[in-house]
């Protein structure tokens, strides 16, 4: 799959915005650094994103959560890893999925059904890019999460989402 085609993919303005940004402050390097992200360059994305970094030991956790998903959760999910938050197996293929765009690097982008307490609440979208702090020499990864709900009575309260569906990568030369 080339960029063209993967950008085509992403249906929701906002994720294209921030992919579009991410492609051109990356250049061509296959991962800008995470000084260079300038949060007001995508301001309307900015509430649907989330950064996660490998910490000293290794772990994958949360850096940052925009307003729209902490408000969703209603939860403080800030250092919280993927095994903190989810349940074991969701958890396991998370933390999987940020490693493959950190290691390969790649990007991934996920759209479908999301599901909530067993049932279906509408489409969700999921953009996930790499990025590197060269100031502690770790990789992290940069995205955003959509939910355009079909049953506004599901409110997710401090539950997470589940997006199942397809998933895409994009590998970065």
């Amino acid at each position: 799959m080339d960029v063209a085609e993967f950008r085509a993919l992403i249906l929701d303005k906002r994720l294209l915005l921030l992919f579009d940004y991410w492609q051109r402050i990356r250049g061509d390097r296959a991962m800008p650094d995470w000084a260079e992200i300038r949060a007001e360059e995508f301001a309307p994305a900015v509430p649907f994103v989330w950064a996660w970094r490998l910490d000293e030991n290794g772990a994958v956790r949360l850096r940052l959560a925009g307003e729209a998903i902490v408000e969703v959760l209603e939860l403080n999910i800030r250092g919280k890893t993927p095994f903190d938050l989810y349940a074991v197996e969701s958890a396991q293929s998370i933390d999987d999925r940020f490693r493959k765009v950190m290691g390969d690097p790649t990007c991934s982008f996920s759209i479908g059904e999301v599901g909530h307490s067993g049932r279906a609440v509408g489409l969700g979208q999921r953009l996930v890019l790499p990025y590197f702090d060269r100031k502690v020499g770790r990789r992290g990864v940069l995205g955003g999460s959509v939910l355009d709900k079909n049953d506004r009575s599901a409110d997710g309260g401090s539950t997470l989402y589940e997006l199942g569906g397809h998933e895409y990568f994009l590998g970065i030369p």
